[in-house]
């Protein structure tokens, strides 16, 4: 899955307006919701596809963390309606076959601007965070993490050229984590390892970093990385997120499962972030 990276370049504090000026769009566009809430796949997708199709299925929220990163830790997006956070879009646009990611993201902030009337600005905020620090005292990671079953700078670039792609010989054929992402997802009998585990994060030729966002948005604030690691694994941590139960038996708490599958300590810390305020959005007029 091709993704896309874009920098946003605002002053702190100055409203964000994303098309103040004449800047690249997708030749044509269109924005609907699904026909019913069971239809949608409910985990985010921002991609582009073979032949320059851009496509999004997610929530606006979810979109704007993609499309502005730097601000996918918890509390980073602020302001506006609960929609934002709760509704679903499809989106598919189409793109110049030679455009850039960089091109792309600028098409796709332009395209919020232009159907939700999304005007944003820029705050500093100091903050409680968790500092992310190897657990061990032989200073190796946990068994969670283990060497990549794939190569994933191969498999975007098969992707990306319409190639057959990489198999990954560990994923199971049904209800498993796609190739070389990131994400949570819930623990099903197939693919559960830790007894007790409902839910999962994994992560398929990954960072320490890379997997950062999706650690501070399950434990509620940022978290800032200083376990030294920079080299890409894959990475399994299985856990429970729901009350514990006397008829049934539980999976570790999360930070539990941190500590024991990837040898990972958290402790208490502060940081400053920038903060984007919503101040102005509508729903989009579907097409």
């Amino acid at each position: 899955m091709a993704r896309i990276a874009v920098i946003l370049a605002a002053l702190i504090g100055a409203p964000i307006v994303l098309a103040q000026q004449p800047s690249p769009t997708f030749e044509v566009a269109s924005i609907k919701q699904p026909d019913s809430a069971a239809s949608v796949v409910r985990i985010a997708i921002n991609e582009v596809q073979p032949g320059g199709v851009w496509r999004s299925t997610s929530t606006l929220l979810s979109l704007i963390r993609a499309l502005y990163p730097g601000h996918s830790f918890p509390g980073q997006i602020e302001g506006g309606p609960n929609w934002v956070g709760s509704e679903f879009y499809e989106m598919e646009a189409r793109t110049p076959a030679t455009a850039s990611a960089a091109e792309i993201g600028t098409m796709a902030r332009t395209l919020l601007s232009d159907r939700f009337k999304l005007v944003m600005h820029t705050e500093t905020r100091d903050v409680p965070a968790y500092v992310l620090r190897l657990a061990r005292r032989d200073g190796k990671p946990g068994p969670g993490f283990t060497k990549p079953a794939i190569d994933c700078d191969a498999y975007r670039a098969a992707m990306k050229r319409g190639d057959p792609l990489p198999v990954d010989p560990t994923r199971k054929p049904n209800a498993d984590r796609l190739p070389c992402i990131s994400t949570m997802m819930p623990v099903f009998d197939h693919t559960r390892v830790v007894a007790g585990a409902n839910w999962r994060l994994t992560a398929g030729g990954a960072t320490v970093g890379s997997i950062v966002p999706l650690l501070a948005r399950e434990l509620g604030r940022p978290v800032l990385d200083q376990t030294g690691l920079t080299q890409t694994f894959d990475i399994e941590v299985q856990y429970s997120n729901d009350p514990p139960r006397p008829d049934v038996e539980a999976g570790p708490p999360f930070t539990a499962a941190l500590s024991d599958q990837l040898g990972l300590s958290l402790e208490d810390g502060r940081t400053s972030i920038e903060v984007l305020i919503i101040d102005h959005v509508e729903r989009p007029t579907p097409n």
